[in-house]
C-alpha cells in the first residue's frame, strides 16, 4: 500500500536534494520568528508585541521548532524595545 508521499515522489516534487531536512525545517521556523520579532519591534500592524510577551502558545511552538528557548528569545525582545525605546 502506498501513502500519500509515495505520490508526492512520484510527481517529482521532491528529488534527492529537495527532500525536507531537519535543518531546512529549523530554517523555515527560524524565518517565521525572525520575521513575526521584526514586525512586533518595528510598528506593523501585523504583528503584536504581546504575541511575544504573553508567551501566546504559537509564539511558544515556533521558538521551539526554530531551535530557541522562548524564555530567551522574550528577554532579547525586552532588551531590543528598551533601546529602541531609550533611542527616542
Amino acid at each position: 500500500m502506498k501513502h500519500e508521499h509515495d505520490y508526492i515522489r512520484e510527481e517529482g516534487f521532491y528529488d534527492r536534494y529537495s527532500e525536507p531536512t531537519i535543518e531546512s525545517c529549523f530554517s523555515l521556523w527560524n524565518a517565521c520568528l525572525f520575521f513575526n520579532f521584526h514586525e512586533a519591534l518595528y510598528g506593523a500592524d501585523t504583528v503584536s508585541p504581546s504575541w511575544i510577551l504573553s508567551f501566546n502558545p504559537d509564539f511558544i511552538d515556533v521558538c521551539n521548532l526554530a531551535g530557541y528557548d522562548p524564555h530567551t528569545v522574550r528577554e532579547k525582545f525586552i532588551k531590543l524595545c528598551n533601546k529602541k525605546n531609550k533611542r527616542r
